[in-house]
């Protein structure tokens, strides 16, 4: 008996463990009952690479995964085990995602209360109340909105797998609490170590920071960066003077760099090249890429008053570590909260400067916990307050054996409900809303080979995988990548190339402005064939097809000050369409105080002629400070017009343009129009088009439409339902036979008068 009394921790460590393993299991299988999808949101961009690998691909010289390889392996481990598929994936994410969360908080929780049954409990009992009562965290934090916001984000996957890429976080906390508690043993163990125990310990935290540093460029940087931080921060504490801290530094830094090499080498088979400029490549197109708030000056950094609280709480736990002479004690109680702190505080920093975005979210949640377990620890360490860890610790197995018993049997029963949907085996679950699209595209595509700027579902389903490696172009970042995607667009064997309907995904034109030199090629060299809710999907020119205008255009420019400069294309009137406008430029500073602390510049522009997109933000894109570039401008009846901007546009930079040409404009995007709905009653052949601003402008003047190579006068156009109405003028027997055509070919060429 005395002998099993010494296993009670250990014990109830282990079914608070098994306990936690469960309640995020049971929470994330909901995200698979359905496989439904957003092309552009980040179920796919969890599952392409995902499936890339579990079908034998190696990573850097096959595919590359824009979210890490952390995010690559992990998820792809636990999708296996779950099943490997799509619907496998989604459960997966949701599992990993909300144990990202708890993970980090058994970590602080052990540091703090020295405890893995106690720090077990309180964090099942955390994650219980998140799920049963949300809205307590919402009402209780209502000051500080973000904190609860970043509370509450764990719960799903979210976009980009924010707490996927931070797992690299708790994980290497917990390993950095297994080598608090291994090395003294062995040191102790083999005497002859002990002399090397400050070598040991260096050596373990630079083998786990190198490997940290390949998570992710956000989180898996941020905590190899901090690492070394903490690496002199101790030497310093140890040693008071500088020479230590420095060669502590240089250690750290050939150990870590070696493993980074090493570990990269073997994931990728060899291609640590490929990893390095692919993943420097990324970071430098984030500064500028993407339509987000940006950061200019070094001051940008985040002063929001919970922010400038994590950085104090940093500050205090280096100094109890300083004070301590950074005793091992320290370290075991110090040093975990300092480090996950400094890195929560490091990755939304690092983020904000490069990016311009806000990574708060586990940078808050570290704070939370930190706060709430420091208090827990002052209380439970009082002698006549020891029972109340004990007590949360029961309370906390009784609370979650009956979540998990009332939401095991809700799970069963909904699972056990006839689903809606349709069936897809390669997807591994039903599909609502998407469903009727892509066995249309499966139909129409019949087992041919495509290119699309968004694999997903499509790719999926006909066993395909995107020939350039990477899936989605708005990943395509970095001037080699930018190469390699377009040449394997340009000689690629396929015979169709998918872009996504704009209508229905509206970041699709914000798409074609960023990505236009492939958008460019698009234009010029196909047309669209057909397109269902999900998808446009394009057929190479043939030799006589051409969407090309190049005669009678000219360009002009007027600068309106303020580091703005106005260029307006002209055409033929009548002409439509989109002009390929070279740029030769520069983003230039002022000498003003303000430019010297300035980190970013860049070109803004913003499509100011005609509006089609549904957003104004939609039609603008942003450009490195100094390139030559081509970029798109809507052209409506010979006319259209762009705005450029020097960012900042704060009157600390300006704008030198030395050449803007256009040669060619593009017509094939008001060429052709997507039949909706078409009927061929009586013999008589009536297309419906959706009514919209840029339908009404193709329409506008037109007097026929080609339909199976041949040509169709049409009558008067009419207006019902939302959509445009056009009667083709056909004989009965074309009528019927054109309505057969119009099944798979509802991209319509129309001719104007």
């Amino acid at each position: 008996m005395k002998h099993f009394k010494n296993y009670i921790p250990q014990i109830a460590a282990a079914l608070q463990g098994a306990l936690l393993i469960m309640i995020c299991y049971i929470h994330s299988v909901p995200a698979g009952e359905y496989v439904d999808f957003n092309p552009t949101n980040g179920t796919f961009q969890n599952f392409n690479p995902v499936r890339r690998l579990l079908s034998g691909q190696v990573p850097c010289r096959d595919f590359f995964d824009y979210l890490g390889l952390g995010h690559l392996f992990s998820g792809s481990f636990v999708t296996k085990l779950f099943g490997g598929d799509f619907q496998a994936s989604l459960v997966a994410f949701t599992f990993l995602t909300i144990l990202s969360f708890a993970l980090l908080s058994v970590a602080l929780a052990k540091s703090i209360t020295n405890s893995f049954a106690i720090s077990l409990g309180f964090t099942n009992a955390l994650l219980i109340s998140m799920l049963v009562a949300p809205d307590v965290y919402t009402l209780a934090l209502s000051s500080v909105p973000d904190m609860s916001h970043s509370l509450l984000y764990p719960l799903s996957t979210g976009n980009s797998a924010r707490f996927v890429r931070g797992m690299v976080l708790p994980l290497l906390c917990l390993v950095f609490i297994l080598i608090f508690a291994v090395v003294p043993k062995i040191t102790d163990r083999f005497s002859a170590a002990e002399k090397y125990r400050e070598m040991i310990y260096l050596i373990c935290a630079s083998f786990a920071a190198g490997v940290a540093f390949i998570w992710s460029n956000d989180y898996g940087i941020s905590c190899w960066v901090c690492t070394m931080v903490m690496v002199v921060v101790v030497a310093f504490s140890r040693k008071r003077n500088i020479k230590t801290p420095f060669i502590w530094f240089a250690l750290y830094t050939v150990f870590s760099v070696l493993t980074v090499f090493i570990t990269i080498s073997l994931i990728t088979k060899g291609h640590f090249s490929d990893w390095f400029s692919q993943t420097f490549g990324n970071g430098g197109y984030q500064a500028w890429y993407y339509n987000s708030n940006k950061s200019y000056y070094l001051w940008d950094v985040d002063f929001a008053p919970v922010m400038l609280v994590q950085a104090f709480v940093v500050l205090v736990y280096l100094w109890k570590i300083f004070a301590a002479r950074g005793s091992a004690d320290a370290l075991k109680r110090f040093a975990v909260p300092a480090f996950a702190n400094m890195t929560g505080f490091c990755a939304a920093n690092e983020y904000k400067l490069m990016s311009g975005g806000n990574l708060r979210h586990i940078a808050l949640c570290v704070l939370f916990l930190t706060v709430v377990y420091e208090i827990a620890s002052f209380i439970i360490s009082r002698p006549k307050l020891k029972f109340i860890g004990y007590a949360a610790v029961a309370c906390s197995v009784l609370l979650s054996s009956a979540w998990l018993y009332i939401n095991t049997g809700d799970v069963l029963a909904v699972h056990n409900q006839p689903k809606k949907g349709i069936y897809f085996e390669e997807l591994g679950g039903n599909l609502e809303y998407l469903a009727p699209a892509l066995i249309s595209g499966e139909e129409f595509l019949d087992g041919e080979k495509f290119f699309s700027t968004y694999a997903s579902g499509q790719e999926t389903v006909c066993g395909f995988f995107h020939p350039s490696g990477t899936d989605y172009i708005i990943h395509v970042l970095g001037d080699e990548q930018r190469e390699k995607y377009l040449d394997s667009f340009q000689n690629g064997d396929f015979r169709y190339a998918v872009t996504l309907y704009g209508k229905n995904y509206k970041w699709e034109h914000w798409s074609q402005r960023s990505n236009w030199y492939l958008y460019r090629h698009l234009f010029a060299d196909w047309h669209p064939v057909f397109s269902n809710t999900y998808n446009i999907y394009w057929e190479r020119n043939t030799d006589d097809v051409s969407a090309v205008v190049t005669d009678n255009i000219s360009v002009s420019t007027e600068d309106i000050g303020n580091g703005r400069i106005k260029v307006i294309v002209n055409a033929d009137k009548g002409v439509n369409g989109v002009a390929d406008v070279y740029l030769d430029y520069k983003v230039s500073k002022t000498d003003s105080n303000a430019s010297r602390f300035m980190i970013r510049r860049m070109l803004r522009v913003e499509n100011t002629g005609h509006i089609f997109a549904q957003g104004e933000d939609l039609e603008g894109n942003n450009l490195r400070d100094e390139s030559r570039e081509h970029t798109p401008v809507t052209i409506v009846d010979g006319y259209g017009e762009a705005l450029l901007t020097s960012m900042p546009d704060d009157g600390n930079t300006y704008i030198e343009l030395y050449e803007a040409s256009c040669e060619k404009i593009y017509t094939v995007s008001f060429d052709y129009v997507k039949v909706s709905e078409y009927s061929a009653d009586n013999g008589s052949l009536t297309l419906r088009v959706s009514s919209s601003q840029q339908n009404s402008c193709i329409l506008d003047d037109v007097t026929g439409v080609y339909l199976n190579g041949k040509e169709y006068s049409i009558s008067d156009m009419y207006e019902a339902d939302g959509y445009i109405c056009i009667p083709v003028n056909a004989a009965k027997d074309s009528a019927d036979s054109l309505a057969d055509y119009l099944e798979f070919t509802n991209m319509v060429k129309v001719i104007k008068g």
